[in-house]
């Protein structure tokens, strides 16, 4: 795992040391129990999840049936590939307007029925309405950061002087993996180190 932040103090009269590492064994956020149903389509890239759907004429057909009757809270994905591959639900026209790199790769839905079922409620209001399109952006948001690589873990090591040859080994005292997002407080990472490191870190980063 490469190495992306690596600060050192002593505590409690130990050498110690703190790693932040890019996490390459992330699980991809498509296995986990997600509200919405990712559909995409590629020539070179598996993306999103599993479906029965042969085609994306097939898939549009059927999704447009669902909006006819309102059926169903989706939003579309667009996928820019140069130097690596990211997704949003807005395009890249920031990026490229020509759309040379980029362009649509599928959708992101849930049938009302299914959010009816979660939420315990009769009716689809206005309100749930745009609090689903939040936590289907949300489930985008996390995928892309796979996508891109944007998933991290740390490593503690206690650094301990080799006798007689004066090489340093290490000692990892703790570690964790799978925080999404190079905001290290949003992503939870910060609330696992332990408070004596935090300030070092806000200083690096």
């Amino acid at each position: 795992m490469e190495t992306v932040l690596s600060v050192e103090k002593e505590i409690n009269g130990k050498k110690m040391r703190l790693s932040i590492l890019q996490d390459d064994y992330a699980t991809d956020p498509r296995e986990w129990d997600n509200l919405g149903h990712m559909v995409c389509f590629h020539r070179r890239y598996n993306l999103g999840d599993e479906h029965e759907f042969e085609s994306a004429v097939e898939f549009v057909d059927f999704l447009d049936k669902l909006q006819k009757r309102d059926a169903v809270i989706a939003r579309p994905l667009y996928l820019y590939d140069h130097s690596g591959v990211t997704m949003n639900t807005g395009g890249f026209y920031q990026y490229d307007p020509q759309g040379w790199d980029w362009g649509k790769v599928g959708y992101i839905y849930v049938t009302k029925e299914r959010v009816r079922e979660v939420f315990k409620v009769k009716q689809v209001s206005p309100r749930l309405k745009l609090q689903v399109l939040d936590i289907l952006q949300a489930e985008v948001d996390e995928y892309d950061m796979y996508l891109r690589g944007e998933v991290y873990g740390y490593r503690i090591e206690e650094l301990v002087p080799c006798f007689g040859c004066g090489h340093i080994e290490s000692e990892i005292i703790d570690s964790c993996g799978g925080f999404f997002g190079w905001d290290f407080e949003k992503s939870g990472m910060l609330s696992e180190i332990p408070s004596e490191w935090h300030e070092l870190i806000k200083q690096e980063v």
